[in-house]
């Protein structure tokens, strides 16, 4: 059992590669700790952590994955480690087509969102919530906020307004990367979204709800007045559920992050730049993992990213 435990830890470090100047590298090639960047990540090696750390939940969870991809997460300013994983999902894309445009429904405050990274990878696009940013964007030319409770009603229309603030500022009449968490109504606005002739981003990325494992399907009652209660697993849909839907509409699943949390769908047209991603669907599902920790990665504040970009 040891060293069978062993062999997938040394699987695992061989295989560990971190972005720097859009160029993959192995761990020896990796740059001074003290240079890392935002975007020139420098994870900890693995065995350091747990050496230094005692992180046995996070060793537990990597050699549990069923999916290569996932050793390409990293925390920044995003949520469990989504910030590596959307960056080199970009990058493929990028080598073969433009990635320019994105629009996140439910990107809070900008303390902390999918989309901050993007923005730093000099994209623009739009937020749509209600809280108010912490830092006045009022004045961007790369991002657009509009403070709105979405719903099935209106989110058409909110995607029509992103496309437009796009087509003038990028130059491109569409939206390459859509993200949503609304711990809630997902599914729904997202299937009312699909159903739009213009929805057709290359990148999905959504929030699921991890406690249910695959084929179980299901979909919250969609409910206008809904609030989230932490706790209660009510809330949004099913990995399957989403998967039975974004599969009709030409979406394959990527990777999930390491605490159940998200999925990352891209383009059915562009499944062969990802061919160490398993073709069976469920195992890309990750199951949800409350309070997992020893993620790596360069943590910052969003309030940092936005004062330096916007």
């Amino acid at each position: 059992m040891l060293f069978r435990l062993l062999g997938k830890l040394e699987e695992y470090l061989d295989g560990r590669l971190a972005i720097s100047n859009g160029r993959k590298l192995r761990i020896g090639e990796l740059p001074n700790r003290n240079k890392a960047s935002f975007i020139e990540y420098e994870p900890l090696l693995l065995l350091e952590k747990i050496l230094l750390f005692s992180q046995w939940d996070y060793l537990h969870t990597v050699l549990a994955q069923r999916n290569p991809f996932i050793r390409y997460s990293l925390q920044g300013v995003s949520q469990y480690g989504l910030d590596g994983l959307t960056i080199e999902v970009i990058t493929r894309l990028q080598a073969i087509t433009e990635v320019k445009t994105f629009l996140e429904f439910g990107s809070g405050d900008g303390t902390e969102n999918n989309s901050l990274p993007w923005l730093y990878m000099g994209m623009s696009g739009g937020w749509v919530d209600l809280k108010k940013t912490i830092v006045d964007v009022r004045d961007s030319n790369r991002l657009n906020v509009i403070s709105e409770r979405i719903s099935r009603d209106n989110c058409n229309d909110i995607y029509d307004q992103q496309m437009a603030f796009c087509k003038c500022i990028a130059g491109v009449d569409r939206i390459d990367i859509f993200s949503i968490d609304l711990d809630g109504n997902d599914f729904h606005i997202l299937q009312k979204l699909l159903e739009h002739s213009e929805f057709s981003p290359y990148i999905i990325v959504i929030e699921y709800n991890g406690t249910i494992v695959p084929p179980g399907e299901f979909i919250m009652e969609y409910n206008e007045a809904h609030e989230f209660v932490s706790g209660t697993g009510y809330y949004g849909a099913s990995y399957w559920s989403y998967y039975l839907m974004l599969k009709k509409y030409g979406y394959f699943p990527v990777v999930c992050d390491m605490n159940g949390v998200n999925a990352i769908y891209v383009k059915t047209a562009y499944r062969s730049i990802f061919e160490e991603v398993p073709y069976e669907a469920r195992l890309i599902y990750n199951p949800q993992v409350p309070g997992l920790s020893g993620m790596p990665g360069v943590r910052m504040q969003g309030k940092t990213v936005l004062s330096n970009i916007i």
